[in-house]
């Protein structure tokens, strides 16, 4: 009996390990059938956004830095038609308008011929480009700014509008402080480098022909350049 009872142990134990084995091929077998990609829920993903997001948080920063990010939110043409003027032309004979407005009803950076368009001039242009389009991916450019009049309502002015972002968009900003003495820009692009230059036109003196309006002190606005990148 001990002898027996010690086969069928042994037996027992043999069926345990080869079903072990069978279960553990079928989930190998599971996963070579899933092909991960940037864009499949899991940790491939979510390791993909996390360094998009850093990427877009660093583009900004590095902006702000420069003082590029202003540049660029101070880039306005209040007399321009309109109620309140328009993102700037070029004024170049010889280029496309650095503004127009898109399929969306956007207005948006950018020679309409491209269909990727430029962004924003200069050299918030060369970061947003290099480290995203060029790479094969999109992104839109917000301006969020307060109103003036009632300075806890957030609005919006979107600047590059290139679609409506996926479920794997990652977002980054900056805020950037206006103050009343800060001059409007315009886009200079002579020797074919298109960059934002300022005008002689100050945010006091565009008299509310300014996308934003003017908070009551000093501080003009406070926007928000806000990136979505997918």
């Amino acid at each position: 009996m001990a002898d027996g009872n010690g086969d069928r142990g042994q037996a027992f134990t043999l069926e345990g390990v080869a079903a072990a084995i069978v279960l553990l091929s079928g989930v190998l077998l599971a996963y070579q059938a899933i092909v991960l990609t940037p864009t499949t829920a899991g940790t491939v993903d979510r390791d993909v956004k996390s360094h998009l997001r850093t990427e877009a948080q660093d583009v900004l920063d590095i902006g702000h830095e420069e003082g590029e990010l202003r540049a660029v939110a101070l880039l306005w043409d209040a007399s321009a038609n309109g109620s309140v003027g328009a993102f700037p032309e070029s004024n170049s004979s010889t280029s496309d308008s650095w503004s127009y407005t898109n399929a969306s009803g956007y207005v948006e950076f950018g020679p309409s011929g491209e269909i990727n368009g430029y962004g924003p001039p200069g050299r918030m242009h060369e970061l947003l480009n290099d480290s995203f389009t060029e790479q094969g991916y999109v992104y839109n450019v917000y301006f969020d700014y307060r109103d003036a009049a009632d300075p806890t309502t957030t609005r919006t002015v979107a600047v590059v509008d290139r679609g409506t972002p996926t479920d794997n968009a990652v977002t980054a900003s900056v805020t950037v402080t206006l103050y009343d003495h800060m001059r409007l820009h315009r886009i200079d692009d002579a020797g074919g480098t298109a960059r934002p230059v300022p005008t002689a036109t100050t945010l006091a003196d565009a008299d509310g022909r300014f996308y934003a309006g003017d908070l009551s002190g000093p501080v003009y606005n406070v926007v928000t350049v806000r990136v979505v990148v997918w």
